[in-house]
């Protein structure tokens, strides 16, 4: 949490928006619903001022809270919103929670594209892959890049079709700094 997911979803629903796409919107973190929420304050902002600001259709995807069989609940749930979703839209956006969720798993796998935005911060760095802090050679991929991977497999296996994976820096500091000279001489080796 805290790269700026849920500010990309939005800057990318409403960029399409503009280019007179139409965009559904999923959000995935029903317990603090920002990118619905996002969405009704630009609306009631719009409403106030009087502006016709464009807006993607929102749908909030609830957790199951008690159900015998979990998955299969929340399966149906992601199933229903993204068909109704698609039937609209020319794009759907989906944000997913900062924790590894079920439905965070089916956002991920529904996906044309993933786009991960990061900070200039090796605690960010570190959801990409290990490096050794002296020489910024990678290590090893991380538990969050193997699942990307996992998922491209699948998906290739399943429709032959690609998942491509876009990671973006987010909150690039106009200052120059060590720190931001590191990070993206190791995101250039990724």
């Amino acid at each position: 949490g805290g790269t700026g997911k849920t500010t990309t979803a939005m800057h990318v629903a409403v960029a399409l928006l503009r280019m007179d796409m139409t965009v559904s919107a999923i959000d995935l973190d029903s317990r603090q619903r920002t990118f619905a929420r996002y969405i009704e304050n630009r609306r009631d902002f719009a409403a106030r001022m009087g502006h016709a600001l464009p807006l993607p259709e929102v749908q909030v995807v609830e957790r199951a809270k008690s159900s015998p069989d979990v998955a299969a609940d929340e399966g149906a749930r992601f199933a229903e919103a993204l068909a109704h979703a698609k039937a609209g839209a020319d794009f759907v956006i989906i944000d997913t929670p900062g924790n590894d969720t079920l439905l965070s798993r089916l956002g991920h796998a529904a996906a044309d594209t993933l786009v991960t935005p990061m900070n200039d911060s090796f605690l960010d760095f570190d959801l990409l892959a290990k490096l050794d802090p002296d020489t910024l050679e990678i290590k090893s991929p991380s538990l969050y890049a193997e699942f990307v991977w996992d998922c491209r497999k699948r998906r290739l296996i399943a429709s032959r079709a690609n998942l491509d994976w876009v990671v973006m820096r987010n909150r690039v500091s106009s200052t120059e700094a060590r720190n931001k000279r590191k990070v993206a001489t190791a995101v250039e080796r990724v």
